[in-house]
């Protein structure tokens, strides 16, 4: 909910569709090299990982440091649209180095934006599938004093008692977070205009599946009628104008991501179709398991990030006006961080269905709507840049300092 579009971006990085992870050995003429630099010799793929060691001794990770040195016997973990995709040249591009782009012997802390403040967050559902994970990375993430107001069917002594024993399973208190729950109805206006939290007065709002309707495909018709419900208060509140609030809904069928497209959500938890992804992409390449399990796990020591150009550039460089992916490549690799792709923006002149559009866009309120881009093909295009507007995808070390500008 802090990185609009992340869940496009993660079900694209692990679909059979486009790129996928491979491991590929280490070509000899890349031995000796440091491993920022060898991103430079494979032209239509990305360099993600690395494989050091053997069999039980092997070690593996996600965007090492970019001063480690390649050596016999290695392997790496490369991003491309198919295995015929990687193969390395024996010279690196010749790209004219950008200006502050520095390959480090360390990792720079970046500016990742404004520092977090206590929040008002909306869970409008319940379900014990995926409210106690979100309630818990919530904890991590709000400052304390944060309000969490949930709105659902069920009893409140049931969602409490549920999520006393999950504090005990995980061993772990909500400190940060101060609960208010109410009974009611989804779907009804006016239990939404009862609340004693209003919908315009939310940080982030979620939309959870109902898993006591009769399918999936109930259960999502009920959350996007939320959605659409939640952003129709919020564009006729006065108070929400120049405001960016998250809608999260919880989807469970895999056609309703289509409508969700349709409907202009930027964001939402594929609850079947992501984990179902994922666990292909094991099965694909197995020797891959532990460098998901880090990269998607709570306790993972890296993530997906969707970041602005502008965190990796020198403090006193202002974002170009254009930019092609290999030069970007080169600020971000120079930070030891891992960039997949980038975020292109809808042009809706190009939208068939206008009057349907433009009322979406003003039902969406300040949200742009964005297509992403992973891995490009040609590396060398040079594309209109707009910091503000314009997402880099990268895999980041989870928790990095911020870097005063």
């Amino acid at each position: 909910s802090l990185q609009p579009g992340i869940g496009k971006v993660v079900s694209s990085i692990f679909s059979f569709e486009g790129n996928e992870f491979y491991v590929v050995p280490l070509p000899t003429h890349l031995q000796g090299l440091r491993f920022g630099e060898a991103q430079f010799y494979f032209p239509h793929s990305i360099v993600a990982g690395i494989l050091k060691g053997h069999k039980s001794a092997c070690t593996r990770s996600f965007c090492p440091p970019p001063d480690t040195v390649l050596e016999e016997g290695d392997s790496l973990v490369l991003y491309a649209l198919d295995v015929t995709w990687t193969s390395a040249n024996l010279e690196p591009s010749d790209v004219v180095h950008p200006i502050g782009a520095v390959l480090s012997s360390g990792r720079s802390t970046l500016q990742l934006g404004p520092p977090p403040q206590a929040e008002t967050v909306i869970l409008l559902g319940w379900n014990t599938q995926i409210a106690g994970v979100l309630l818990l990375e919530l904890e991590e993430a709000c400052l304390k004093g944060s309000k969490v107001l949930i709105l659902a069917p069920s009893s409140v002594e049931d969602r409490n008692a549920y999520l006393e024993r999950m504090q005990k399973r995980e061993n772990r208190k909500f400190v940060n977070l101060h609960f208010q729950h109410v009974v009611g109805r989804l779907g009804s206006r006016h239990v939404l205009e009862e609340l004693p939290i209003s919908v315009t007065q939310a940080t982030r709002i979620f939309i959870l599946s109902d898993y006591s309707e009769r399918n999936p495909s109930m259960a999502d018709a009920s959350t996007i009628t939320n959605v659409l419900l939640v952003r129709d208060m919020m564009q006729r509140g006065k108070e929400i104008k120049d405001k960016h609030v998250p809608i999260i809904p919880e989807i469970r069928n895999g056609n309703t991501r289509l409508l969700c497209e349709e409907i202009k959500v930027n964001d939402l938890v594929d609850a079947s179709g992501t984990p179902a992804q994922i666990l292909a992409c094991i099965a694909h390449g197995p020797m891959l398991a532990p460098l998901i399990s880090d990269l998607i796990s709570e306790h993972g020591s890296v993530r997906i990030y969707l970041r602005h150009l502008s965190a990796y550039l020198p403090a006193t460089m202002k974002p170009p006006p254009a930019i092609c992916f290999l030069e970007a490549l080169h600020y971000v690799t120079a930070q030891g961080d891992i960039l997949l792709g980038w975020s292109l923006r809808v042009d809706e002149d190009q939208v068939v269905q206008r009057a349907f559009n433009e009322r979406m866009t003003t039902l969406c309120l300040n949200e742009h709507f964005l297509e992403w881009e992973m891995n490009p093909k040609d590396k060398m295009i040079q594309r209109p840049w707009k910091d503000d507007l314009d997402w880099i995808v990268v895999i980041a070390p989870h928790n990095q300092r911020k870097r005063g500008r």
